[in-house]
């Protein structure tokens, strides 16, 4: 497989498996969190909580979405609001965590773009 291939492969992955990684400010909250379709997941959250701003935050599809969630949720441990960690709402700035996680999403996709290339690089020395 040449790297043209692999990286076919990838992105066929991402669109098959990946996800958005959303954030959504309510007040001194915000929620963290990643869904196939972040709008319909906001307008649920609406629906149930009409404090919600006005404001969804989304990053593009992530290929491997739950360890860049893990990562964000893992540095902003501390402001977890809920003791159930599945709640993925934190006491924290919205503006602040939106930041975080432009940070997060970003080195998220230069270590999986880095995967890619070293691994075909890897695969066309062996043929």
């Amino acid at each position: 497989m040449n790297i043209l291939d692999r990286q076919r492969a990838a992105v066929d992955h991402a669109i098959l498996h990946g996800k958005h990684l959303y954030v959504i400010p309510c007040g001194e909250f915000v929620k963290i969190g990643i869904s196939k379709q972040p709008e319909k997941r906001w307008q649920s959250l609406r629906q149930a909580n009409p404090l919600l701003e006005a404001t969804l935050y989304t990053s593009d599809l992530l290929p491997f979405p739950t360890k860049v969630e893990r990562a964000i949720h893992g540095e902003l441990d501390r402001y977890l609001w809920s003791e159930d960690p599945s709640r993925e709402w934190f006491r924290f700035p919205g503006v602040l965590a939106v930041e975080i996680a432009k940070k997060a999403v970003d080195e998220h996709l230069r270590t999986w773009l880095r995967w890619v290339r070293v691994d075909s690089a890897m695969n066309e020395e062996q043929a």
